[in-house]
């Protein structure tokens, strides 16, 4: 299947979910609580699966996952990974910082990704080996290379997180206020890392926020694309210009 294909579907499914999620912020209904708190709501359920349907009608062969409903042929040569409300936390509270996101992997890697962000009418999308756009304009990661002048945005761990493990975070976080010009704590991996593709942040550090694979499927290949380095280890990922990455690292030791 071609990158653009698959591109142009994904883009177009993230802008349906987006406007059903649009529609029914103002009536959000929570369906369920998860572990640590994590919230499903109506909204969650029948983007996801107005999303799935499509998919599983275009291309009866894929597998899917999603965050709701899990995995399906994940064996598959495509699989397509859907988060089908990336921050309902902040959704269920009316903050419009939200996303719809979605990615066609291949042998395991991302090939195509868009994320949607309704409330903004912002879409952030990307092709393997095509680069990167915003409403169809191309966007490249910022050309800050100085840390001392650069804005991260950083994710936090909640209280769930592991005593030792959330003192070590919080030691982290530290480290970057002293050595950044202003740090930015945000709370939805895939915006964070969409907005550091388009320079918006200089560099995205996430110190255990409890962020899943679904959640930056289509983020990460955006990021990438916009001439990003992407690098994870557990639940600590720091992605940006790779100049900034690196001083970063050395700074979090």
């Amino acid at each position: 299947m071609e990158a653009g294909e698959a591109l142009d579907v994904a883009v177009r499914l993230v802008r349906q979910g987006g406007m059903i999620a649009r529609d029914m912020i103002r009536r959000v209904d929570v369906h369920a609580v998860k572990a640590r708190g994590d919230l499903v709501t109506a909204a969650d359920l029948r983007v996801e699966a107005h999303i799935l349907d499509h998919l599983r009608r275009l291309f009866p062969d894929h597998g899917f996952f999603s965050e709701e409903k899990g995995g399906e042929r994940t064996e598959a040569p495509y699989v397509w990974v859907l988060d089908p409300i990336d921050g309902t936390k902040h959704y269920v509270r009316g903050n419009p910082m939200y996303a719809v996101s979605l990615a066609l992997t291949a042998g395991g890697e991302t090939v195509a990704g868009a994320v949607y962000l309704p409330e903004m009418e912002q879409l952030y999308a990307a092709a393997r080996g095509q680069g990167a756009t915003v409403n169809g304009r191309p966007i490249r990661c910022s050309t800050e290379a100085r840390l001392a002048e650069a804005i991260p945005c950083v994710e936090i761990p909640s209280r769930h997180m592991d005593g030792p493990d959330q003192a070590r975070a919080f030691d982290r976080l530290q480290r970057l206020i002293r050595h950044t010009q202003r740090v930015r704590i945000f709370g939805v991996s895939s915006i964070g890392l969409c907005l550091t593709a388009a320079g918006s942040f200089d560099v995205y550090v996430n110190l255990g926020s409890g962020w899943q694979p679904h959640d930056v499927a289509a983020a990460r290949l955006i990021l990438t694309e916009a001439g990003g380095r992407y690098h994870a280890e557990g639940q600590h990922l720091i992605a940006g210009p790779p100049a900034l990455c690196e001083q970063v690292e050395r700074v979090l030791g």
